[in-house]
C-alpha cells in the first residue's frame, strides 16, 4: 500500500472515530479533510479508488458517510462501477440497501447533500 493510501486510511479512521465516539462533534470537518487530501493527490487515484473500495467492504475503518461525501464531490466512475457491479451480484438485501445508498451519493439530487455545508452552498468546492 502506498504512503498516500496509508495516510488516507488513517484519516478515514479518524472520521470513523468521530462518527462513533464523538456524537457532539461535527463530522464534516473530518470528511472535508479526507476530501482535501484526496484532491491533493490526483497522481494516486488508483490507490485511492482501491482504498475507498476497501472502506466499502470493511467495518470500523471508515463510515459509509465518508464514501458518500467524497463520491458526491468526486464522482469517480471506477468506484461507482465497482459498487454497481457488487450490487448486481449481491444476494443479501441488507447489503443491497447499503450499496444503493452509496450509489445514490453519485447523483446530483443525493438526498443527504443538504446535510453538509459543502453541498448546501456553505463551502467553496
Amino acid at each position: 500500500m502506498s504512503a498516500v493510501a496509508q495516510r488516507f486510511l488513517e484519516l478515514a479512521l479518524e472520521v470513523e472515530r468521530i462518527e462513533s465516539e464523538c456524537l457532539e462533534q461535527p463530522i464534516e470537518p473530518a470528511l472535508e479533510a479526507v476530501l482535501d487530501y484526496v484532491l491533493a493527490h490526483p497522481e494516486c487515484r488508483a490507490d485511492l479508488v482501491a482504498a475507498f473500495i476497501h472502506i466499502a467492504h470493511g467495518r470500523g475503518i471508515g463510515p459509509p458517510e465518508l464514501i458518500e461525501y467524497c463520491m458526491h464531490a468526486l464522482r469517480w466512475g471506477e468506484v461507482r462501477q465497482y459498487l454497481a457491479d457488487w450490487l448486481a451480484a449481491e444476494g443479501s438485501e441488507r447489503v443491497r440497501h447499503y450499496l444503493r445508498n452509496l450509489l445514490m451519493s453519485f447523483d446530483d439530487d443525493w438526498r443527504h447533500a443538504n446535510m453538509y455545508a459543502r453541498f448546501a452552498g456553505g463551502l467553496d468546492p
